[in-house]
């Protein structure tokens, strides 16, 4: 064979939706042109009404048709960031709240309470509390400041024990903060015992530097997460703290 081969016509890429409107319209035109060819006869076989109807539809879009369909770029969204961490219904399957009662020791904990000594001073400003005669009394300058502070703070680490309650086993029951719950504070005493302590029936007192602080579990059940986006409210709670 000589000759230049010829070439076959070029695969045209997709109509965009100019071309694919402008396609659609034309196809409707064809419609209605034959539909003029013929509406003698049909004019003779059907009523005004329903030759009204059927002229309508002819003038319709349809979007089934493969001449009417748009191809419209499809926008992948990026959801929400998702979280790293475990949700708490995984850290509970594995056990992560769950604490044995033996197998921590007391000395370990030790190093994190006097991180927490640090974190409070820093935190409440003991010093500027100590200058501004601020012992706790609601006549005492910066009183509500102070309650909001100590409201919101984190005890986790904090050395607490319980002064009063409703059982008697309980009271003198001491130990360092190791996991505070709505309900509960786990407490890890000398004896290297956890022991779970119910907020609801005690009174519990702390020592702060030259402070003492005292609450009542029953007005302190709130999780800490929660409790430090929350602001402390009512006349009832703000005696929740008193320094003696």
């Amino acid at each position: 064979m000589t000759g230049a081969i010829e070439k076959g016509p070029k695969p045209q890429a997709p109509a965009n939706v100019k071309g694919s409107t402008t396609q659609s319209n034309n196809d409707k035109e064809g419609r209605i042109d034959k539909f003029e060819s013929v509406r003698p006869f049909f004019e003779n076989k059907l009523s005004k009404k329903d030759l009204f109807k059927l002229e309508g539809e002819l003038r319709k879009r349809f979007p089934l048709s493969k001449a009417q369909q748009v191809f419209k770029k499809r926008i992948h969204r990026r959801g929400c960031a998702k979280s790293s961490g475990l949700s708490n219904t995984q850290k509970k399957a594995i056990g992560l709240y769950n604490l044995s009662r033996t197998g921590l020791l007391y000395e370990d904990l030790i190093p994190l309470h006097n991180m927490w000594n640090s974190y409070m001073e820093n935190y409440l400003g003991l010093r500027h509390l100590k200058d501004s005669n601020t012992f706790g009394d609601v006549t005492s300058p910066n009183y509500d400041e102070t309650m909001q502070q100590l409201w919101k703070a984190d005890y986790h680490g904090a050395y607490i024990k319980v002064s009063k309650s409703t059982c008697p086993s309980l009271v003198g029951v001491e130990g360092i903060l190791v996991f505070e719950t709505r309900n509960m504070l786990k407490l890890l005493g000398k004896d290297n015992i956890l022991r779970n302590i119910p907020k609801m029936s005690c009174e519990f007192k702390l020592r702060l530097g030259d402070y003492e602080l005292s609450f009542l579990g029953k007005n302190f059940m709130v999780r800490s997460s929660d409790r430090s986006i929350k602001k402390l409210k009512g006349m009832r709670q703000i005696s929740l703290f008193s320094f003696n």
